[in-house]
C-alpha cells in the first residue's frame, strides 16, 4: 500500500511516535529536508519549515503521525519505487 502523510500533521520528537534515524539534512532556503530510515531500514524523507527544530544527522527521534494526517493512495509501490531512494548515500 502507498500512503501520503500531510506535512502539517507530523510531530517530530513525539514520545510515542515511529522511531527514525536521521541520516542527512538538506537545507534549501527556509526549508529543511530530513533523510532517514526506519528500524527496518525503510527510507523516509521529511520536509520541515525553518521554524521546526532540525535534528542532527546520526540522531534518533520519534515521528508522531496522527491518523487524520494519513492519506491512503490507490495501488501498491513496486519494488523499484519502494527502494529507489537511498537516504544513506552521500
Amino acid at each position: 500500500m502507498v500512503i501520503a502523510i500531510r506535512p502539517d500533521g507530523l510531530r517530530l520528537g513525539d514520545a510515542l511516535g515511529l522511531e527514525i534515524e536521521i541520516t542527512r539534512v538538506i537545507a534549501l532556503d527556509d526549508d529543511r529536508t530530513l533523510l532517514g530510515r526506519l528500524p527496518d531500514h525503510t527510507a523516509i524523507q521529511i520536509r520541515l519549515d525553518s521554524r521546526t527544530p532540525t535534528p542532527r544527522p546520526g540522531s534518533r527521534t520519534r515521528l508522531g503521525i496522527p491518523h487524520a494526517a494519513i492519506i491512503p493512495l490507490s495501488g501498491r509501490a513496486t519494488d523499484t519505487e519502494a527502494t529507489r531512494f537511498d537516504p544513506c548515500s552521500p
